[in-house]
C-alpha cells in the first residue's frame, strides 16, 4: 500500500516538476539512424563485439549458477535459508569489490585486471565454491568464505570502463552491445544449465 502511495506521489512530481523539453525535429529516421548505431558499432570497431562477447561470458555466472546452486548445495547439507544468505553475501561484497577493483583498474590498467581477476580469478574461484562444499559439506563459513572470494572477481565494473573507452564517438552504441551481452546472458545461462 505505502510503495502504490509513493509511486503515484512521484509520478505527480515528474508531471509538475519535469519540465524538460526534446527537440521537435527529431524525425523518425533520425530515431532509427541513431538505434542502428547499436549494432553497426560492431562493424565499425569490431573490439566492441569482442566485448560484449567477454560480456556474455562474463555474466554466466551471476545467471545460471542460481538455477544449479540451491540444488547442490542442499547436496552437501545446506539447507534453503542458508544457501540464500550465502548468495546475498556473494553480491554485498561484490558491490564493495567493484569499488576496489575501479582502483586497481587505474593502477595496473583494465586490460590487465579483467583478464587476471575476471578470467583467471573468477575461474579459480567459482571451482573453490563447487568443491569446498564437496570436501567440507555442511561447513557454512567455509563456503561463505568461498562464495564471498566468487563474488571478487565474479562480474567487474571495469569491462563497462574498458568498453566505452573501446571507441571515441558513439560510446552510447558502444555500451549497447554490451548491456546486449548482459541480457544474453539472463536469457540464455537459466537455459543453459536446464539443456546440460
Amino acid at each position: 500500500m505505502e510503495r502504490g502511495i509513493l509511486g503515484v506521489i512521484g509520478r505527480a512530481f515528474l508531471l509538475v516538476l519535469n519540465k524538460a523539453s526534446f527537440p521537435a525535429g527529431d524525425t523518425t529516421k533520425s530515431k532509427l539512424a541513431e538505434l542502428s548505431k547499436g549494432l553497426t558499432i560492431v562493424k565499425q570497431e569490431p573490439k566492441v563485439l569482442l566485448a560484449g562477447i567477454v560480456r556474455v561470458i562474463n555474466t554466466t555466472a551471476q545467471f545460471a549458477l542460481p538455477v544449479f546452486l540451491p540444488t547442490y548445495m542442499a547436496s552437501h547439507g545446506f539447507d534453503t535459508t542458508e544457501w540464500l544468505y550465502i548468495w546475498g553475501t556473494i553480491f554485498t561484497s561484490n558491490i564493495a569489490f567493484n569499488l576496489i577493483f575501479g582502483f586497481v583498474g587505474d593502477r595496473f590498467g583494465w586490460r590487465k585486471t579483467i583478464i587476471w581477476f575476471g578470467g583467471v580469478g573468477c575461474g579459480i574461484t567459482t571451482l573453490l565454491l563447487y568443491y569446498v562444499p564437496q570436501y567440507s559439506p555442511g561447513t557454512y563459513w567455509l563456503v561463505m568464505l568461498a562464495g564471498i572470494l566468487w563474488g571478487l572477481p565474479g562480474r567487474l565494473c571495469t569491462i563497462v570502463c574498458a568498453d566505452s573507452s573501446l571507441v571515441n564517438k558513439d560510446k552510447g552504441a558502444a555500451m549497447a552491445i554490451l548491456n546486449l551481452g548482459a541480457g544474453l546472458a539472463v536469457l540464455r545461462d537459466p537455459l543453459l544449465w536446464v539443456y546440460l
